[in-house]
């Protein structure tokens, strides 16, 4: 069970259901697919955690990308699966991570970890994440989607574009009105 529904959240509004306004969820997800990827957020996490581990073959590609990734950056992360809930939004989410040093100026991040392909919903997403977690500075946050395959390769996806701020505002104030 994944922390998104093991949290007793005081909002209705998730940024999730708030993004399937505009780019819906397929009609269908296998499972085993979002199984998976609990699976590989999970081990993600204890990695960040430092514990050993040994994951499954079936996901093993994935993890071994996300090490990839750890050891080319070393990212350093202050939150790791962080939750997070604005009420006066009425709009609640869980941060993958959040941290410092994925760029020789060490500024500040928050990251997505992605076991799919990229969406074009993502840099909103990961938009909604920053002013969740810093409604004041949410500018001053670089934000990542961290693109990691089944081959063992990964792909740190930069979002810069202002107005992912405005389109995921513009969705909000759609979903709570």
């Amino acid at each position: 069970m994944s922390i998104e529904t093991e949290h007793a959240w005081k909002t209705d509004w998730s940024v999730t259901r708030v993004l399937q306004l505009k780019w819906p969820m397929p009609k269908f997800i296998p499972p085993e697919a979002l199984e998976r990827g609990s699976r590989v957020h999970e081990i993600s996490e204890a990695i960040d955690g430092g514990r050993e581990v040994e994951p499954e073959e079936d996901i093993l590609g994935w993890v071994s990308a996300y090490q990839s990734f750890i050891k080319d950056f070393s990212p350093r992360y202050e939150l790791v699966e962080h939750i997070v809930e604005r009420p006066a939004l009425n709009c609640h989410g869980v941060i993958d991570r959040v941290g410092a040093g994925l760029n020789p100026n060490g500024s500040r991040f928050v990251l997505d970890i992605k076991t799919g392909a990229k969406k074009q919903a993502d840099a909103v997403q990961l938009a909604a994440y920053a002013m969740l977690y810093d409604p004041d500075y949410y500018e001053q946050l670089e934000r990542y989607g961290l693109y990691i395959r089944r081959d063992g390769s990964y792909k740190l996806v930069p979002y810069t574009h202002d107005y992912d701020y405005v389109t995921w505002l513009e969705l909000l104030k759609e979903a709570t009105h």
